[in-house]
């Protein structure tokens, strides 16, 4: 076959199959039309199919709370917004959305560290610091190239270049570290009993409600030690949890 033939080939297949990808249903927009005509369970599987696909954005985790929280399933929305949270922290629709679901299931939320500096993403933080490092450099250059003759607005100025980078530093370390301390799992069945032991039989010495926040703490089996609160509580199945545990 000749290259000019092959190229033919190939664009009578692109043309043929053009049809059928300008006729693919738009995942975002059949989701929107369910949750319209009332049908918000049938929406949520299609917005969590999108999310398994790849990243997304804050609205696209929004929505999928909004389904599942119209489905009755209030512990899986505030897991999506909680994960849309993380995308965009200062949105005020998730930060309300997160803070009326807490608010429902009568938990605190996440670390102090994450209340105080979760205003800003982690990488936001990292970034300024950064800035805040490069232009404490360029400050002692022009100093070095002046003969370290800064004057007294001069060190009045590198003081607060260095302040700056000190406070951008510690932000980032205490939200790392409030991240690493907050909740990273939400229960999603209506009471999920907690076990002093990972066992069937084990007593049963408390319930957590749907919508719980809880730290995992360690696996076993089909069991995850969780603590509540900031207390270790006990052992709960994992399939009761939706999140990041270990």
């Amino acid at each position: 076959m000749t290259r000019g033939w092959r190229h033919g080939l190939a664009w009578l297949l692109a043309w043929a199959a053009w049809p059928h990808v300008l006729g693919a249903p738009d995942p975002m927009q059949e989701a929107q039309k369910l949750f319209a005509v009332g049908r918000p369970a049938e929406a949520a599987v299609v917005l969590a199919k999108v999310v398994k696909s790849g990243p997304v954005g804050a609205d696209v985790w929004f929505n999928l709370g909004q389904a599942w929280s119209a489905s009755g399933e209030p512990g899986r929305a505030l897991w999506a917004w909680r994960q849309g949270l993380r995308e965009a922290p200062r949105d005020p629709g998730l930060r309300r959305s997160v803070a009326q679901a807490r608010q429902r299931a009568g938990g605190t939320g996440g670390h102090p560290l994450t209340q105080w500096l979760g205003w800003a993403r982690p990488e936001e933080w990292a970034a300024g610091t950064v800035a805040a490092s490069l232009a404490l450099a360029g400050w002692w250059v022009v100093g070095w190239k002046w003969g370290g003759k800064w004057g007294g607005k001069g060190l009045r100025g590198l003081g607060w270049v260095a302040g700056l980078q000190v406070f951008l530093a510690a932000g980032w370390l205490g939200a790392v570290m409030g991240l690493r301390w907050s909740p990273d799992a939400v229960v999603v069945v209506r009471e999920a009993p907690v076990a002093l032991a990972p066992v069937p039989e084990a007593k049963t010495v408390r319930t957590l409600l749907e919508g719980s926040e809880v730290r995992g703490l360690r696996r076993h089996g089909d069991w995850t030690e969780v603590e509540w609160e900031g207390q270790r509580v006990g052992w709960v199945r994992t399939g009761h949890l939706l999140g990041d545990t270990p």
